[in-house]
C-alpha cells in the first residue's frame, strides 16, 4: 500500500504512543481489549492457513487502519470549542463540494474533463450521477449525506430553520449521487431523528412537521427516481444469480468460508480485501470466484465490494461478530453520554457522531467505507474525538488546565526589541500562567535561510493549529514584509480556524508603509486588521494613529515594560563624560546625526566618550569616523547582550537615541531602570515617557546643535543629572515595571478565552 494516508496514520499514531509512553499513561480502555481479541484471532487464522507474512502483516492493516485512526483523534485533547472550529471547516468544505456539485449537474462532461476526475458517466433513470470534485458518486453522496446529518442533529438538540432547511438541502443534494445506500442512511437517520423530536416541545413538532411537508414535495416530486433506483438496487444485487454479481457472489461465499473455517476465518489478506485482491487470494480459485464477472484475474474491479463478507471470510463469523460488537458499543457508549450531557454543543456533537456511525453501518453493506479513503479517515476521525468526549468525566477538569497561546514572531536568537518583548513576557508570570508555544518565522540573515525559517515557522503553525490547539494566538507583527507574512497567520488561524488573535505592532515605520500602499494594498490591510480581535500597541500616540484603520474600542496600549532592577546611581564618575546609544545603526536610529552632533563637540574641544552599541551599518559608521577623526570619541561596540549590556548601563551617564521613527523603545525603559537619563526625540511613545528637563530631554529628528547643546548641559550639571535619574527610576518601577505592564495582557487573553468559552454553548 503506497497511500500517502497510511503513512500519515502510522506516523500520527507513533506519536500518539510517544506520547503516552512520555506521560506515563498506560491505562487501556475496553474497546482495545476487544480489537486485541480480534487481532489473535485473525493472527492465528493467518498462522493455521500459511498466509505470507507480507500478505498478512498487509492485511492484517488494512483491517485495523480505522482504528488507528480512532485511537489518534481519541488522545488529541480536543475542547468543544477545537471541535467547534473543525466541524465548521468541514462545513465549508461541503458548501463547496455543494456549489461544484450543480456545476457537475449542469456542466458534467465538460466539468469532469477539466478536474480529471473520470470519463465515466453513471446514468440512472435518465439521470447523470453527481459526484461533484469526488472520483465516485458513492463518496459524493456519502459526504453530503454525512454533511446532512450533522445539521440533522444540531436540529435535533437546538432546531431552527436554517438548521432544518440545511439539513434538507444536503439530503437532496446528496440524493443526485442516485446511489441506494445513500437513500437508505437518509431515511433511517431522518426516521431516528423525527422519533425523537416527537417527544419534545410543540415548537420542534411544528418544525419538524415544516420539514416532513418540504420533504414529502421533494418526494413527490421525485417519487419515480427514488422508485427506479429502488428496482435498479433489487435487480442488481438481489434478483440477478450470484455468477452474474461479483457483491453478490462475495456475500455467499464469504459465509461458506467462514463456515468451511470455523471457528477461525481463512487469515488476514485472504477474502474480500483490497490486499487480497492485489495478490489474486488462491481462495478464489479454490471457490471458483475467478469465473464471476467484475472478479477475473485479470481485472477483479468488484473484488473490494463488500466490507462484512471480506471480514467474515478473514477472521470467521465469531471475529465478525465480535468487530460488530465493537461498533454497537461504541455506539451505547455516545448514546449514553449524549442523554447525560447538559451541554447543547456536546450534544449535538454526539448526537451527529452517532448518525455517522449508522450510516457507515449502512454503507458498509455495499462498500469498505471502514477502510477505504477518504470515508474512513473521516468516520474514525469523528467517532473517535467523540469517544473522547464521552470520557471526560474520568479526565482533569478543564478549569484547572493552563489555556494556550501560540506566539508568532522572529527567532528568540536574533537581536532587536521585539526580541526583547518576547524575551520578557517568556520570563514573566504570563508564561508561568499560560502554556505558551513559540513559532519562529524569521531571523536576520540571508535570503534563502529567512525563507527557511517562514516556510518551516509556517508548517510548525500548521501542526500546532491540530495538536496544541491554541485558546489565543498572539502574532509579532512589524511593517513592509512582516505585516504580509503575519497576515497569512491571521487569515488561516483567525479567519479560517477561528481562533482569538491578538496582533502586538511594533513597526517604528508603519505610518509611512501604511501611506506608501496602494489603494488595494490599504485595503487588504483595512481587513487583515479589522479581522483580528484585539490590536495592541506601544503608545497612546500610536492608539489614535491606528483608530484611523481600526475601531479604537479594540486597540489595547501596552506599553514595553522592564523587569526592574533599580540600580543605584551615585557611582558614576565618569571623566570624560559618557554617552551610550544602544540600537540599530542606521538612518532610521538617528546615528549619523548623531555623529553630526559629535564633529560640533570636538569642534569644541569638549571632552566626551560616546559608546555605540548594535548592528546594522556598522562599515559606513566606522567609515565616518575614521574620515572626520572622531577616534578619541567614539569607540562601535557591535552589538552585546547580557552582562555587556549590564555593564554598559552601569557606567554611561546618558543614555541618547536621536530617532525619526519609533514605538516605545526598549532601550530608553532599560536606561531609566539603571537611573540615567535620556536624550531622544518627541517621535512614536517616547514623549509619553520622557518628559522635556524633567527626567530628560526632547530634541527634533535631524537638530544635530540642540542634540549638542543637550550633552552639554547634563555634563555640566551633575545634580541635575543625577536628579533626572532617580526620576526615571521612580517612573519604570510605577509605570513600566514588567509585572504591572502585563496585567493589561493577562486581562485582555482572560477576557477573550471567557468570551470564546461562552461561545461553545451553542443554542
Amino acid at each position: 500500500m503506497n497511500n500517502l494516508d497510511e503513512f500519515f496514520v502510522l506516523f500520527g499514531f507513533s506519536v500518539v504512543l510517544y506520547h503516552r509512553w512520555k506521560e506515563r499513561n498506560f491505562r487501556i480502555e475496553r474497546i482495545y481489549y476487544y480489537l486485541l481479541a480480534v487481532f489473535i484471532i485473525g493472527l492465528v487464522s493467518s498462522i493455521i492457513h500459511k498466509v505470507p507474512l507480507p500478505i498478512m502483516a498487509e492485511g492484517a492493516f488494512l483491517m485495523f487502519k480505522g482504528f488507528v485512526v480512532f485511537a489518534i483523534f481519541q488522545h488529541i485533547p480536543f475542547s468543544l470549542h477545537d471541535l467547534s472550529r473543525y466541524i465548521k471547516g468541514l462545513i465549508g468544505i461541503g458548501v463547496i463540494v455543494l456549489i461544484f456539485a450543480l456545476v457537475d449537474l449542469f456542466l458534467h462532461k465538460d466539468f469532469r474533463t477539466l478536474i480529471h476526475t473520470n470519463g465515466k458517466f453513471d446514468y440512472r433513470s435518465g439521470l447523470i450521477s453527481i459526484q461533484s470534485l469526488f472520483i465516485h458518486p458513492g463518496q459524493y453522496g456519502w459526504f453530503m449525506a454525512m454533511i446532512s446529518f450533522y445539521f440533522l442533529a444540531f436540529f435535533t438538540v437546538s432546531p431552527s430553520k436554517r438548521k432544518g432547511i440545511s439539513a434538507i438541502l444536503f439530503m437532496i443534494t446528496a440524493f443526485l449521487s442516485l446511489r441506494f445506500k445513500v437513500l437508505l442512511s437518509i431515511f433511517f437517520n431522518g426516521l431516528i431523528i423525527a422519533l425523537k423530536i416527537l417527544k419534545t416541545s410543540y415548537q420542534n413538532k411544528k418544525l419538524l412537521l415544516i420539514s416532513a411537508v418540504i420533504l414529502l414535495i421533494v418526494g413527490i416530486l421525485g417519487g419515480e427516481e427514488i422508485y427506479q433506483l429502488t428496482i435498479l438496487t433489487i435487480q442488481r444485487y438481489i434478483e440477478t444469480p450470484y455468477t452474474e454479481s461479483a457483491r453478490k457472489a462475495l456475500y455467499i461465499f464469504g459465509f461458506i468460508i467462514a463456515l468451511d473455517f470455523f471457528p477461525f476465518g481463512a487469515g488476514f489478506g485472504r477474502y474480500g480485501g483490497w490486499v487480497a485482491r492485489e495478490n489474486y487470494s488462491p481462495l478464489y480459485h479454490e471457490y471458483h470466484l475467478d469465473r464471476i464477472y467484475g472478479l477475473y484475474p485479470v481485472d477483479p474491479k468488484w473484488a473490494t465490494d463488500t466490507y462484512w463478507p471480506f471480514i467474515m471470510g478473514e477472521i470467521g463469523i465469531i471475529g465478525a461478530l465480535i468487530w460488530l460488537i465493537i461498533f454497537v458499543w461504541i455506539g451505547l457508549k455516545i448514546f449514553k453520554s449524549y442523554q447525560l450531557s447538559k451541554n447543547n454543543f456536546k450534544k449535538g456533537y454526539l448526537l451527529f457522531s452517532l448518525l455517522v456511525l449508522i450510516q457507515s453501518l449502512i454503507e458498509s453493506s455495499g462498500e469498505q467505507v471502514f477502510n477505504s479513503s477518504p470515508q474512513y479517515v473521516l468516520i474514525f476521525a469523528i467517532l473517535g474525538s467523540a469517544f473522547a468526549l464521552t470520557l471526560k468525566k474520568e479526565e482533569k477538569e478543564v478549569s484547572n488546565m493552563k489555556k494556550k497561546v501560540m506566539v508568532i514572531g522572529s527567532s528568540l536568537e536574533d537581536k532587536g526589541g521585539i526580541v526583547t518583548v518576547m524575551k520578557n513576557i517568556n520570563h514573566s508570570f504570563i508564561a508561568d500562567k499560560y502554556e505558551m508555544r513559540h513559532v519562529e518565522t524569521y531571523i536576520t540573515g540571508s535570503t534563502l535561510k529567512r525563507l527557511f525559517y517562514f516556510l518551516k515557522g509556517f508548517i510548525h503553525f500548521l501542526f500546532g493549529l491540530i495538536t496544541f490547539q491554541p485558546d489565543i494566538i498572539h502574532i509579532h507583527m512589524s511593517y513592509k514584509g512582516s505585516f504580509y507574512r503575519k497576515s497569512l497567520f491571521v487569515l488561516l488561524g483567525k479567519v479560517v480556524f477561528g481562533i482569538p488573535t491578538v496582533v502586538h505592532v511594533h513597526g517604528s515605520s508603519f505610518k509611512d508603509f501604511y501611506s506608501s500602499l496602494s489603494t488595494g494594498r490599504k485595503k487588504y490591510c483595512h481587513f487583515i486588521l479589522n479581522k483580528i480581535d484585539r490590536l495592541i500597541v506601544l503608545s497612546e500616540e500610536w492608539k489614535k494613529y491606528f483608530a484611523n484603520i481600526v475601531d479604537s474600542e479594540r486597540i489595547l496600549v501596552l506599553y514595553n515594560g522592564v523587569h526592574t532592577v533599580q540600580h543605584l546611581t551615585d557611582d558614576r564618575n565618569n571623566d570624560p563624560f559618557i554617552v551610550l546609544f544602544l540600537g540599530r545603526l542606521g538612518k532610521r536610529k538617528g546615528t549619523y546625526d548623531l555623529l553630526d552632533a559629535i564633529k560640533i563637540l570636538k569642534e569644541k574641544e569638549v571632552p566626551f566618550k560616546f559608546w555605540l552599541a548594535g548592528d546594522g551599518e556598522i562599515d559606513e559608521i566606522k567609515d565616518i569616523v575614521k574620515k572626520e577623526k572622531l577616534e578619541g570619541y567614539v569607540e562601535i561596540l557591535g552589538w552585546i547582550n547580557g552582562s555587556q549590556k549590564t555593564d554598559l548601563l552601569q557606567k554611561s551617564d546618558v543614555l541618547v537615541l536621536p530617532s525619526y521613527n519609533e514605538g516605545l523603545p526598549m532601550a530608553i525603559l532599560e536606561a531609566m531602570d539603571y537611573g540615567m537619563a535620556v536624550i531622544s526625540t518627541p517621535v512614536g511613545g517616547i514623549p509619553e515617557v520622557i518628559k522635556e528637563g524633567v527626567n530628560g530631554y526632547l530634541v527634533d529628528p535631524g537638530d544635530v546643535k540642540g542634540l549638542a547643546e543637550k550633552f552639554v548641559t547634563l555634563a555640566n550639571n551633575p545634580s541635575l543629572l543625577r536628579s533626572m535619574g532617580e526620576i526615571n527610576q521612580l517612573k519604570v518601577k510605577e509605570e513600566f515595571d514588567l509585572t504591572i505592564i502585563l496585567k493589561d495582557l493577562d486581562l485582555l487573553y482572560e477576557e477573550l478565552i471567557t468570551k470564546t468559552e461562552l461561545g461553545e454553548q451553542i443554542g
